[in-house]
């Protein structure tokens, strides 16, 4: 679910090692929205620290935070496109249909929730989500990530109010989605206009978690704060 991918290797390429750190943290928290039923059962082992009855919540502003795929990486690192980079990604034994399959879902997920939120009245803003700034979370009053888990953990380190967040699956057959408020589908009786509706009349709760900020202090170097991060 993570918007990275890496090529293989070149010969002798070496990582760097890690210096030594002091890493003193504190805990803030993330509020998600949640539902026990059948459409977000997979999360139902995920118990937040603390649930909230939530109010009814009729979105005017929403940023739209998306994973990048594999293969619009690959596009980007490789700096082919088409049949041409197809043939490549073959030529390197990458599973093409797989990494084809995932860009459609993605996409398919992101015009069904641009859809549903033209369709009543809501500002939006788009970006993906390894260039989302607190700011852009600041100008909205909803968070919706696409992607899987890993897009929605990546969004939550920018969240530094009670911004609700729904956390859209947009690849189920490849991704778990443990952590995601809806599982997007071809079916036009689960488009996100359904989601959209259920916020509307308070079907969601507020699951509040903990997050973790820690500061990294190398030897002989200056104090940087990371990025808050949340845990499945």
């Amino acid at each position: 679910t993570a918007s990275t991918a890496s090529l293989p290797s070149r010969p002798g390429q070496q990582s760097q090692a890690e210096p030594s750190l002091r890493v003193p943290a504190k805990v803030t928290e993330s509020t998600v929205m949640s539902t026990g039923n059948a459409m977000n059962r997979q999360s139902e082992n995920l118990k937040p620290i603390r649930a909230e009855t939530s109010v009814p919540l009729e979105p005017r502003k929403v940023l739209v935070a998306h994973k990048v795929t594999r293969y619009d990486i690959f596009q980007r690192a490789i700096g082919m496109y088409g049949k041409e980079l197809d043939d490549e990604l073959q030529s390197r034994g990458f599973d093409l249909k797989r990494l084809k399959d995932a860009q459609q879902c993605n996409a398919a997920a992101l015009k069904d929730i641009f859809a549903a939120l033209d369709s009543i009245g809501a500002q939006k803003e788009q970006v993906e989500v390894d260039q989302l700034e607190a700011s852009q979370v600041d100008w909205a009053d909803l968070v919706v990530t696409v992607g899987g888990d890993g897009t929605m953990l990546r969004a939550a380190r920018h969240i530094h109010d009670k911004t609700p967040v729904v956390a859209v699956n947009s690849d189920p057959e490849r991704s778990w989605g443990k952590m995601c408020t809806w599982t997007s589908s071809a079916s036009a009786s689960n488009s996100f206009a359904r989601a959209l509706q259920l916020l509307s009349v308070g079907a969601y709760k507020k699951a509040v978690r903990r997050r973790i900020e820690i500061e990294v202090t190398p030897r002989n170097g200056q104090p940087c704060t990371l990025p808050f991060a949340l845990n499945e």
